[in-house]
């Protein structure tokens, strides 16, 4: 796939582009490609909506990436530049940061989501803050009121 130029993304309709912003991400394999991805798309100034997209596609990679304490880093650092966080980027975030991380910064971000009010927790966020939960270090009693707290929502996780 060639990588397209300022002038070119401008032109093209926003379906084309979100594909191109897919096929390029599957390309990358690592914190640094993801990073290099991430500078290629800045340099296309892509539109607002598209920019948000391209944005929640690279949080999803870097949760797929499994990395370093630098790939949290990143990972918060591109949430933090969504404006309107969907259930898919808190999911995204949640899921990237026990990989590298202590079990509480992804519970952290369960809780603000939590505190936003919307989106609201799906199953899959569930999923995600109790794969956290047995994560080394384990979390056990997070993990009983995550559980308790889905139950009472009716939430099953991954359901």
């Amino acid at each position: 796939m060639r990588l397209l130029k300022p002038h070119e993304a401008a032109t093209l309709p926003r379906e084309v582009l979100e594909e191109h912003i897919v096929s390029l991400l599957r390309r990358c394999h690592g914190h640094l490609a993801l990073r290099g991805a991430h500078a290629r798309l800045l340099r296309l100034g892509l539109p607002r909506l598209t920019a948000a997209f391209a944005l929640s596609k690279l949080l999803a990679s870097c949760a797929s990436a499994r990395g370093t304490a630098a790939s949290s880093s990143y990972a918060r650092s591109l949430f933090d530049q969504i404006p309107d966080p969907t259930a898919f980027c808190y999911n995204s975030l949640i899921r990237a940061l026990p990989a590298s991380g202590p079990p509480i910064a992804a519970l952290a971000v369960y809780r603000r989501m939590l505190r936003a009010g919307s989106p609201r927790p799906n199953s899959f966020t569930l999923a995600f803050a109790l794969k956290a939960c047995a994560a080394a270090p384990p979390a056990p009693a997070e993990g009983r009121q995550l559980h308790a707290q889905a139950f009472r929502q009716g939430l099953e996780p991954g359901a």
